[in-house]
């Protein structure tokens, strides 16, 4: 603005910059701020300016390659500036506390749930993540929580229910107890069909890629070749081992047979390089009383079939027992059953000489 002395204000900050008989008059009648911070300042308190940068701004951000171009100058600005840092955490500070106890809307709450719908973190994103949780990176690591804080969170879960809130040694048991009444009271809760596809969908994501398969898949496979499935063992397999035993015979139970599909059989006699599996007649659908098999009976009617041709294929022998043969099977029946593959070597063992077991096989 100029005045009646031929001095030049300036519209935002009031300064005089320009005389009128030192610059030419178009320069005197355009220029209405003393500096380009003033005209940027000038320029955001129109409105209709700050409408037209702001719609502006929206379709750069729109554009792909600008917002992934400027996301990487920023994070590279931040890493390498000290100043930037420091600034960026001072404002982090300032806008923590102004929105302290301040909530978002319901719309406010959608809408960011549905800006968050289909995007996923990259692998680069989630190993940065990780190194930044580590000890040496994290900034929380060796410090703790003072009596305040910690009354502070424990008044914020108020209202917000936790099974295992306030556990000591002498209330244990309580607190136990009352985390099985709430896992009880779940039991039973129906989730939506939607629900369940989006849980299916989101496993197969997982365990189908190559980096789960080597790492989690990998351990979890090593894991369950030392767990011994079931604990305890059932009664069908029990008699056979009695029998076992009875005939001299040495043998191993629920051993990891490393095979293409890989698992833990029930029986394996080293001498005879024969696997023994106790098959029950509901669980592996026994024909004999199922003519119609259930979805579980047809899956482990096939698993017996894959199993029984890859322990071949490896060069073991397989015999398969029913559970209503093996009910009614006596010594003699079993050692006439054994005597059909030939021993590898001889075992003697305690118990029992080599022409009884003989006798019975006579």
């Amino acid at each position: 603005m100029g005045d009646e002395t031929g001095l030049k204000r300036c519209e935002v900050c009031g300064v005089v910059f320009m005389k009128k008989d030192e610059v030419p008059p178009s320069i005197f009648t355009k220029r209405r701020h003393c500096s380009q911070h003033c005209a940027l300042v000038g320029r955001y308190q129109n409105p209709e300016n700050r409408k037209i940068v702001s719609e502006r701004s929206k379709r750069q951000w729109q554009h792909p390659e600008f917002k992934e171009k400027t996301r990487k100058r920023i994070s590279e600005g931040l890493k390498n500036s000290p100043v930037v840092q420091a600034f960026a955490r001072q404002q982090a500070f300032k806008l923590g506390k102004m929105n302290l106890g301040r909530k978002h809307s319901a719309e406010s709450r959608a809408n960011m749930s549905r800006g968050r719908l289909g995007s996923h973190r990259t692998e680069e994103t989630k190993n940065k993540m990780r190194l930044a949780a580590l000890a040496e990176n994290n900034a929380f690591f060796g410090r703790r929580h003072s009596e305040e804080t910690k009354k502070k969170i424990g008044e914020s879960c108020k209202g917000h229910f936790c099974p295992w809130r306030g556990q000591t040694k002498e209330n244990s048991e309580a607190i136990r107890s009352r985390a099985v009444k709430a896992s009880k009271a779940l039991r039973g809760h129906k989730k939506s069909e939607e629900w369940k596809h989006k849980i299916a969908e989101s496993n197969k994501r997982t365990k189908n890629s190559p980096e789960w398969l080597a790492t989690t898949g990998l351990k979890m496979l090593e894991f369950r070749k030392q767990l011994v499935v079931p604990k305890k063992d059932t009664s069908i397999e029990v008699k056979v081992q009695e029998m076992l035993k009875q005939l001299g015979m040495e043998f191993f139970t629920h051993s990891y047979i490393n095979i293409l599909h890989g698992y833990q059989c029930d029986l394996f006699v080293p001498a005879l390089n024969l696997i023994i599996e106790c098959d029950g007649d509901y669980w592996h659908g026994n024909p004999a009383f199922f003519k119609d098999l259930n979805d579980r009976q047809k899956k482990q009617r096939e698993r017996d079939v894959l199993r029984t041709k890859e322990l071949n294929a490896k060069g073991y022998n397989v015999l398969r027992l029913w559970e209503c043969d093996i009910r009614k099977m006596n010594l003699e029946t079993f050692a006439i059953m054994l005597s059909k593959y030939p021993p590898r070597y001889q075992v003697q063992l305690p118990g029992i000489s080599q022409q009884e077991v003989t006798s019975l096989v006579e």
